[in-house]
């Protein structure tokens, strides 16, 4: 079906805003994918068949699933996520997904440690602001970066955390929160992950590369520093 662009980017904008509204689902289609619309986007296998000896069989071609791929992921999205997840928890030697393994059979030990420890009356002047949210979003607060740290894991991916981290920065600023709050947050993340999830010494490298939460505090604190910028 042809889309016409000047229609097409408007359409995918404001079903982007719908969806961070929250007035409906969020869309499968991105702004990048839209460079490709209307492209033929050919690719020629055949040095790899050649070099392999092997070739998928057309019943398996991607041509042919990506539509039953697309339907699945629409219609039924709860599905397609179970089943994703599911797959991710299959053996594997691959050490991102030993430790996203480790991740999710902590992750209620992991999050309980870490609301504890927010939590004490010790950490008062370190965690005012924390303190005073309501346990739930509390909870939801600490799932959703427990969450993301797995989504990195499974995908060595740093770079899910950082989008995050661009929204997260600027809603803690407008309620009050200071960059160094944040980051003594994240350190209880990384004190807590690594001592339960470093099982070998590859393991650890690999998670503190994932991870790097180091990075996302600088992270934090450049944001911060322009929205004071703006701000003053």
């Amino acid at each position: 079906m042809f889309n016409p662009k000047p229609l097409t980017y408007p359409g995918i904008i404001v079903k982007n805003i719908l969806g961070k509204m929250r007035l409906a689902p969020k869309p499968f289609e991105k702004l990048w994918m839209l460079n490709y619309l209307d492209k033929d986007l050919n690719v020629d296998a055949s040095y790899t068949n050649k070099t392999l000896s092997w070739q998928p069989t057309p019943r398996y071609h991607i041509l042919r699933r990506l539509v039953f791929l697309l339907d699945k992921m629409k219609s039924h999205p709860n599905e397609w996520h179970i089943l994703n997840e599911a797959a991710t928890k299959r053996h594997t030697a691959w050490p991102n997904f030993i430790i996203y393994e480790h991740l999710v059979a902590e992750q209620e030990n992991i999050e309980s440690q870490i609301i504890g420890i927010i939590n004490s009356e010790d950490n008062k002047a370190r965690f005012g602001n924390y303190q005073k949210m309501t346990l739930k979003d509390l909870k939801t607060d600490i799932s959703t970066k427990y969450h993301l740290i797995l989504a990195s894991a499974r995908s060595a991916d740093r770079s899910l955390m950082l989008k995050y981290l661009d929204d997260i920065a600027l809603q803690k600023y407008t309620i009050g929160f200071e960059s160094e709050e944040i980051k003594s947050a994240f350190d209880i993340f990384d004190k807590i992950i690594t001592c339960v999830n470093c099982k070998s010494e590859i393991q650890c490298k690999l998670l503190r590369i994932i991870l790097t939460f180091y990075l996302y505090l600088k992270h934090i604190k450049i944001k911060y520093f322009v929205f004071f910028n703006k701000s003053g």
